[in-house]
């Protein structure tokens, strides 16, 4: 959520693999596609 990179927060927590970190840590952060709709202006 504050722009790290999943692959430095692997290392950093000693996971095995990225699948690992992106299961474990990738739902906390607000959807993407719904954020950019709402920046839109239409």
């Amino acid at each position: 959520m504050k722009g790290v990179i999943l692959y430095f927060i692997q290392n950093i927590l000693g996971h095995a693999s990225i699948e690992t970190t992106t299961r474990t840590y990738t739902h906390l952060q607000p959807d993407p596609l719904a954020h950019a709709v709402k920046e839109l202006d239409y």
